[in-house]
């Protein structure tokens, strides 16, 4: 559903992402899988909408999704057998925490900034520092310690931004994300 949801529809976008976020709070019986990882992406572009509750909801259901799995009812469920909480996470983990991290820095709406920072926070607890860090390129790692180490005030390196296309982040300049329309925030 998120997939195909077209501007016109924007206003009830909110809804479908709180619709989302309930849906996998606990006591929440899914699995949460390699199949679930492939679907995170699709929450990304939600997250630079241009309507601050979208990005509310957006951040909301991240923070849910991350921290589903960790419900111990959940765990029970699925046995001794079950991988780690944040295990599903892993494969889409570090490109969402570069692109979270982002979206808090250059929030204007304190209230989305927290519910991100909250959703950032979740994803951190969940997935394990071995698996985020084999997850992290050098070039994630280089564009978030810069932007990090930006000076209030001062603008951002945009050579530094991605956006989210097609379930992968692109560089903001970049060709592709220029036809995708992404010139100018």
């Amino acid at each position: 559903l998120l997939s195909s949801v077209e501007e016109e529809l924007s206003v009830a976008t909110s809804s479908s992402l709180s619709l989302l976020a309930a849906l996998y709070s606990p006591p929440a019986q899914f699995t949460a899988d390699a199949a679930l990882s492939s679907q995170l992406p699709v929450l990304w572009p939600f997250l630079l909408h241009n309507m601050s509750s979208v990005r509310m909801a957006a951040a909301t259901s991240i923070e849910r999704l991350a921290t589903a799995g960790s419900d111990p009812a959940y765990a029970a469920a699925l046995g001794p057998e079950a991988p780690g909480p944040g295990a599903w996470l892993q494969p889409v983990a570090g490109l969402c925490l570069r692109l979270m991290l982002q979206c808090v820095m250059t929030e204007r709406d304190a209230r989305v900034q927290q519910g991100l920072l909250r959703a950032w926070s979740s994803l951190l607890q969940q997935v394990e520092a071995a698996d985020l860090a084999a997850r992290l390129t050098v070039h994630d790692l280089r564009a978030m310690l810069n932007l990090l180490a930006t000076p209030c005030g001062h603008a951002l390196d945009t050579s530094q931004l991605v956006i989210p296309y097609q379930g992968k982040l692109v560089l903001w300049g970049s060709d592709v994300a220029e036809e995708a329309g992404f010139s100018a925030r």
